[in-house]
């Protein structure tokens, strides 16, 4: 986008997170959706929305009527231009919910890889809401939206308020806890695209040992004690257990970030994104830039 646009337009930050624990409880009785308790925490890597509304919709070039008067654009090729994108569900929601009439455009300027466990599209949906209360001044508070914003999907209420937090239930019932603080996160994606569907399939099927699941509660105390050490030793998600079996591209990643000295490392979600924990930032530095060498995404971060 021409920079000269940027003046026309209110720009918010729509930031990853990453799980530092997943584990799957069952599932619930009326829909069969899964339960879980597990970590997240926001990171420093991050989309840039640009919003225009009213006359401003004008302004920005080469973008797609959706529907309503909700217009998207982007120069990433991997974002669909269509009713399935979240950031388009997210304005309609907005504006059905508060009758909103005015035209709205959005620009989306994407560095977070799509379908890599990260929660991209979560927060490009809850970065939409917020703005659009923000822009027309609807004075909804953070709690209503975030349960409003359940309907766009599991992850998204996270984001609406909460930099680290445990969530339960169906992932939508959120306990904000400080972020942890201190070393440094190394996201890596093999490029793979990891099928949610087909990896909770292969999870139903697949007896979860004990080792595998998570200690939430002493994660929880690692991460307000600040202890990086404890932290990443003790990083769990049973969800390994299925993409591995599918994706071993996945599995290889977190090997060689251990074997490269990460202190810790695990998948994110679902996959495809696997981090590791460094306390050497020069040495998370050169294990990134051999990803990069290799043309894989790989984004380091302080913690």
């Amino acid at each position: 986008m021409k920079k000269e646009l940027f003046q026309n337009a209110r720009m918010v930050k729509a930031h990853a997170k990453v799980n530092l624990s997943i584990d799957i409880l069952g599932t619930r009785p009326e829909d069969g959706y899964h339960l879980v308790e597990m970590i997240m925490q926001q990171v420093n890597l991050y989309d840039r929305l640009f919003f225009f509304s009213g006359n401003k919709v004008d302004l920005l070039e080469n973008k797609k009527e959706i529907s309503d008067g909700i217009f998207l654009a982007s120069e990433s090729p991997r974002m669909p231009l269509n009713e399935k994108n979240t950031i388009y569900k997210a304005a309609k929601l907005m504006k059905d919910e508060f009758g909103i009439q005015d035209r709205i455009a959005i620009f989306a300027e994407k560095h977070i890889p799509s379908g890599g466990g990260l929660g991209g599209g979560s927060s490009d949906g809850a970065a939409v809401m917020k703005a659009i209360n923000h822009i027309y001044k609807l004075g909804v508070s953070n709690k209503a939206l975030e349960k409003l914003s359940a309907k766009l999907g599991s992850d998204v209420p996270f984001f609406v308020r909460s930099r680290a937090a445990v969530a339960s239930g169906t992932g939508t019932d959120i306990r904000i806890i400080p972020p942890f603080k201190g070393g440094y996160i190394l996201l890596v994606n093999p490029g793979v695209f990891c099928s949610t569907e087909k990896i909770y399939h292969e999870i139903d099927t697949t007896e979860i040992p004990a080792e595998a699941r998570p200690d939430n509660v002493l994660l929880e105390k690692a991460m307000a004690e600040g202890d990086l050490k404890k932290l990443a030793a003790n990083m769990k998600n049973v969800l390994e257990l299925a993409t591995f079996k599918l994706y071993p591209e996945v599995a290889r990643i977190k090997e060689e970030l251990l074997k490269e000295g990460a202190l810790g490392a695990m998948m994110s979600g679902s996959g495809a994104t696997v981090f590791g924990l460094f306390d050497d930032p020069e040495l998370a530095t050169r294990v990134m830039e051999k990803y990069r060498e290799k043309r894989l995404f790989a984004s380091l971060a302080e913690l």
